[in-house]
């Protein structure tokens, strides 16, 4: 059984009702610090986390419509940042390395 709504929970859903942003900002306010905790638990990157953080509430009110106002918000937003630093872990393991770069510039035949 799922515990008592919280006022995130309501905030969420009233932001997705009316769009009030307002209510989401009270969301972002209130919820903001844990969800930072866990991207940092899971980016170990004080400045990534604060990236990740801010996609995870971009995603959430792009996909606020699929969110179901009967389930809990701090879950469903942490299933976002889930998803968004694993997008960028594979974002930073596919950025090529500027040192690397400048040696393989250097080596170049020269025309």
């Amino acid at each position: 059984m799922e515990p008592p709504f919280t006022d995130s929970d309501r905030l969420f859903g009233e932001f997705r009702r009316t769009g009030d942003a307002r209510a989401l900002g009270e969301v972002y306010d209130r919820l903001a610090p844990e969800l930072l905790g866990v991207a940092l638990h899971t980016t170990r990157d004080p400045a990534q986390a604060e990236d990740v953080l801010q996609a995870t509430f971009v995603a959430a009110i792009e996909q606020a419509q699929r969110f179901d106002p009967e389930r809990r918000v701090l879950p469903w937003l942490v299933g976002i940042l889930a998803n968004e630093a694993r997008k960028a872990r594979e974002r930073g393991t596919r950025r090529p390395d500027p040192e690397r770069l400048a040696r393989s510039a250097d080596s170049s035949p020269q025309e």
